[in-house]
């Protein structure tokens, strides 16, 4: 059946998808008490679009033997209603050539599969590892477990930081050695394999011959280097699932933020408010006062063309009437501080006037109610 881990459209019109099926494999002493194991074997296929006929398939069963998994068959894959999960495909990329790249979860391994005979050129990481690790430091780049969404780069893409290794190597296919970069989303959720390091990704060097006899393998023209290692600030160990998305590097000018009184204004009615230059994946802008009630980003090239706007950000009411009091310098303070301030004085007016009335009321009344007593000496003179 097919599975979710990978559904690709390619430049050709074609479709490939990964594809779970329960399969018996014969395979006598694996296990003690069976020969035949039913397994989840995993296949993927290329499909043309347009006339649904299949162009290429291949299963991991052919081409991997059980005993390279990492993953204990306990009381699974005797019967067939109970299948051993053993290798977990899921990723796949098409290259230029023909030629396949698939990750497997269970087998730690990332293979490069002919895309006319379906005969694995190489494998990267696992049991049948065909790489001479030359990484620097204690970190490797053949100790991937459970690692998802390999994908391959040219050196060009990453101009700065391998701007030597261009040099050496300007284009893929130099003398007969091809030099490339695979980039992975490296789980590390096998503990026994990889320690207590949490999840990665991963910037992988191969260096291989361009056209390897598949029939032996010369161990000194396959190396691979760790260029790069990513962690979350969080050092979180993912079990299961993830990506590494390669993005492009800056190569343009500084980014300019930009305010409006309305959002729908045209684009020269919008003011430059500051320019800032990018800082790593994500840059902040630190704004004191905004004098307008929206702002957007531009994105501009190396020669100060416009690459792309942002959508606007709405700062709110209290902005707007922030700049309009900004405009005439009377205090220090924001619109919603002053706003407060002539509340609380207005109250403090009511409360105060009211006040005064009920005093006015009260002293014009206060002798009102009471009756008129003739003092004793009135009563003596009137006598």
């Amino acid at each position: 059946m097919t599975d979710l881990h990978e559904l690709t459209i390619t430049p050709e019109g074609t479709g490939m998808m990964t594809i779970y099926e329960i399969h018996p494999v014969t395979f006598p002493g694996f296990v003690d008490d069976a020969d035949v194991i039913w397994v989840w074997d995993c296949l993927f296929q290329e499909i043309d679009l347009e006339t649904n006929e299949l162009i290429f398939q291949w299963r991991a069963s052919e081409h991997h033997s059980l005993d390279e998994t990492f993953r204990d068959i306990n009381d699974e894959g005797r019967v067939s209603n109970r299948p051993w999960d053993w290798y977990h495909m899921n990723s796949i990329q098409k290259d230029e050539l023909g030629n396949y790249l698939v990750s497997a979860r269970y087998t730690h391994t990332i293979t490069y599969i002919d895309g006319r005979s379906g005969e694995i050129i190489w494998i990267l990481g696992g049991k049948r590892n065909a790489f001479e690790d030359i990484s620097d430091g204690k970190s490797k780049a053949t100790d991937i477990a459970y690692q998802h969404f390999a994908r391959f780069h040219n050196l060009t893409e990453f101009p700065v930081l391998l701007a030597n290794e261009i040099a050496i190597h300007p284009t893929k296919d130099v003398d007969g050695v091809t030099k490339m970069l695979v980039s992975a989303f490296d789980n590390g959720a096998d503990h026994e394999w990889t320690g207590n390091r949490p999840s990665r990704g991963v910037l992988i060097e191969i260096t291989y011959p361009t056209y390897p006899d598949l029939e032996s393998h010369d161990p000194n023209a396959y190396t691979a280097n760790l260029v790069q290692e990513y962690f979350h600030p969080a050092q979180f160990v993912a079990s299961s699932q993830g990506s590494m998305q390669i993005i492009p590097s800056e190569d343009g000018a500084d980014p300019r933020l930009q305010q409006a009184e309305e959002s729908a204004c045209p684009d020269e009615a919008w003011q430059d408010v500051t320019t800032t230059s990018k800082q790593g994946f994500e840059t902040e802008i630190q704004l004191k006062d905004a004098e307008e009630r929206f702002l957007r980003v531009v994105a501009l090239d190396a020669d100060g063309n416009v690459l792309g706007v942002s959508d606007y950000l709405d700062l709110g009411w209290e902005i707007g009437a922030n700049g309009i009091l900004n405009g005439y310098k009377v205090s220090e303070y924001s619109a919603v501080q002053l706003a407060m301030f002539a509340i609380c004085g207005l109250m403090l007016f009511v409360i105060g006037y009211e006040g005064f009335k009920q005093f006015k009321i009260w002293k014009e009344t206060r002798w009102l109610g009471y009756e008129k007593v003739r003092l004793h000496s009135d009563a003596s003179s009137l006598a």
